[in-house]
């Protein structure tokens, strides 16, 4: 997985791109986006790309089970905290 960090006060989300640059280098399964609170995972589709909606959210601060906000199929807290792991599995 690729974790692209950015400071608490600075936007993570346009950060994804820079990850998605990192991202074509490697084999990675996962993005990761964060600035320490808010976490966005975007994972690898069918063509092999990144999309460009996350896959799951989580903003530690107001945990929720999903952020429809951010995309339809975008899932919550639980999830990403799934994702996170090392283990996890599509």
């Amino acid at each position: 997985m690729i974790i692209e960090a950015k400071k608490r006060w600075d936007s993570f989300l346009t950060a994804k791109k820079q990850a998605d640059g990192y991202a074509k280098e490697s084999n990675c399964d996962r993005i990761i986006v964060t600035n320490g609170i808010c976490y966005s995972i975007y994972l690898r589709d069918k063509n092999n790309c990144f999309n460009d909606e996350p896959s799951a959210y989580l903003n530690t601060q107001r945990m929720k089970n999903s952020y429809p906000i951010l995309g339809e199929g975008c899932k919550g807290a639980t999830e990403a905290l799934f994702m996170m792991s090392p283990y996890w599995k599509k």
